[in-house]
C-alpha cells in the first residue's frame, strides 16, 4: 500500500494515458517542518472531463530519530463537483535505543457512492542489531477504501507479517571462508474482515555469506491461496478455478560479489504451483570492463504445468542493459527486452544530465515492436527538466 504513487498521475484506472496541461511541485523545509506539495491538471480526453490532482505532505522531526506527519491527496473532476476522491492520513515513526522502532499510520478515503469501510491503518514494531532481526506488522484495508493517487493491491483484507533472522559467525566457519550464517523465517498472512484465510506464504531458509562476498541461500516456501473467482495466468491457458490451493516450493539463490569486474546471479524456484508444478529460473551476468561502462545480460524462464485439465506453457524473458557514465553528472542507460509470450520487443534509452544538485535533465526514448503483425507498434520521446529552487 502506497498512499501516494506519482506514476498514477496521468493514467486512468485501466492504465491508459491521460494528456496533461501541466503542473507544479514544491519540496523543502520551513520552520522545522518538511513540506511537499504538488498539483497537476489533466486535459479533457475522449469525452472524459479533466481532473485536478493535488498532494500535500507535512512532516516534523522529533527527538533524534523520530518523526510525525500528515498527508492529503485529492482528485477532483473539473466538471462534476461530486466526482472526486480524497485521502487524508497521519503517520508516526519512533526509533529508540538505536535498534527498536515503532511505525504506524492511519488514513481514510472519501469517495461519493463508495460503500463499506473506507479506513486503512498499519502498525509495526521491530528490533534489529548486528546479531538478529525481529519484526511484526499488522495492516488493515477496508473494502471501501479507494486511493486514486496511490497504489493499493487489494482491499477488504487484513495482513500480518512476521519476520525473524539470526546471524552466527563462529571462528571455525570463518577460517574456512564463510563469513556469516543467517537462518531466517518470515510469513505473510492475509485474511478477509470475517477472519477467513485469503493467502499465506511462509519462507524458511538459511543464507551463507563467504568472505569473497558471494551469498548462497536455500529456502522452503509453503503457500496457501484461496480464490473466489476464476482467473487466467495468460490468455491462451485455461483458468484457475475458485477454491483453496496448497503447495510447497523450494527456492535456491546464488549471488556473487557485484563489485567485481565479472559477477553473476541465479534464482531458481521449483515445486508446486497452484494445482500443478513449476520450474522457474532467473539468471544474470554483469560485466564492468571499466568503472564507466556496464553490461548486464539476463534470462528468465518459467516452465509451468497445470493438472486439471492439463495445460503446459513456457515463458521466456531476455533483457540486456548497458550503461555508460561520461562523468559524475552525465549518464547514458539503455534496456533492450524481449518477451516470447506476447511476442514483444521493447527498448528504452535514457540520457541523464545533473545540471546542478537535485536538478536533472532527461531525454528518454521508448519503442515497442511486436513480432505478431496484428499488434500495433509504438515509439515516443520524452524530455524532462527539473530545477530545484532554494529559498
Amino acid at each position: 500500500l502506497l498512499l501516494f504513487f506519482s506514476r498514477r498521475v496521468g493514467l486512468d484506472d485501466s492504465g491508459n494515458q491521460i494528456p496533461l496541461h501541466g503542473g507544479a511541485r514544491l519540496t523543502g523545509r520551513a520552520g522545522g517542518f518538511g513540506v511537499g506539495a504538488m498539483t497537476v491538471q489533466s486535459k479533457e480526453s475522449d469525452g472524459r472531463p479533466g481532473s485536478n490532482f493535488t498532494v500535500l505532505r507535512l512532516r516534523r522531526d522529533l527527538f533524534k530519530n523520530s518523526d510525525i506527519g500528515a498527508i492529503l491527496t485529492s482528485r477532483q473532476s473539473a466538471r462534476n463537483g461530486h466526482d472526486y476522491n480524497r485521502v487524508g492520513g497521519v503517520d508516526a515513526n519512533f526509533r529508540f535505543f538505536r535498534n527498536f522502532s515503532i511505525n504506524s499510520f492511519f488514513a481514510k478515503s472519501a469517495t461519493p457512492g463508495a460503500k463499506g469501510d473506507q479506513d486503512t491503518a498499519r502498525m509495526s514494531v521491530g528490533w534489529e542489531d548486528s546479531n538478529k532481526r525481529l519484526g511484526y506488522s499488522f495492516l488493515t484495508i477496508g473494502d471501501g477504501f479507494k486511493d486514486d493517487l496511490g497504489f493499493v493491491r487489494r482491499t477488504g483484507v487484513r495482513r500480518q507479517f512476521f519476520d525473524s533472522a539470526f546471524h552466527f559467525r563462529p571462528q571455525w566457519w570463518r577460517s574456512h571462508g564463510i563469513r556469516d550464517l543467517e537462518p531466517h523465517a518470515r510469513r505473510f498472512l492475509y485474511k478477509d474482515p470475517a477472519g477467513t484465510l485469503v493467502s499465506s506464504t511462509i519462507h524458511a531458509g538459511n543464507q551463507w555469506t563467504w568472505n569473497t562476498g558471494t551469498t548462497f541461500e536455500v529456502a522452503v516456501e509453503p503457500r496457501s491461496e484461496a480464490i473466489t473467482a476464476p482467473f487466467q495466468l495468460r490468455k491462451d491457458v485455461r483458468a484457475i478455478l475458485p477454491g483453496r490451493y496448497d503447495w510447497t516450493q523450494t527456492l535456491v539463490v546464488l549471488e556473487t560479489d557485484h563489485s567485481r569486474k565479472l559477477s553473476g546471479s541465479f534464482r531458481g524456484t521449483f515445486g508446486g504451483f497452484w494445482d500443478g508444478t513449476q520450474r522457474s529460473i532467473q539468471t544474470a551476468a554483469t560485466f564492468r570492463p571499466t568503472y564507466r561502462l556496464l553490461f548486464d545480460l539476463g534470462l528468465q524462464v518459467n516452465d509451468i504445468t497445470l493438472e486439471t485439465p492439463a495445460a503446459d506453457f513456457t515463458t521466456t524473458l531476455v533483457n540486456l542493459r548497458a550503461g555508460y557514465a561520461f562523468s559524475t553528472r552525465m549518464f547514458l542507460d539503455s534496456l533492450l527486452q524481449y518477451r516470447n509470450d506476447v511476442h514483444q520487443f521493447s527498448a528504452n534509452v535514457r540520457l541523464q544530465l545533473i545540471h546542478r544538485p537535485l536538478s536533472d535533465f532527461f531525454i528518454v526514448y521508448n519503442e515497442q515492436q511486436f513480432t505478431d503483425v496484428n499488434q500495433p507498434a509504438g515509439r515516443g520521446v520524452v524530455v524532462k527538466y527539473t530545477h530545484m529552487l532554494a529559498f
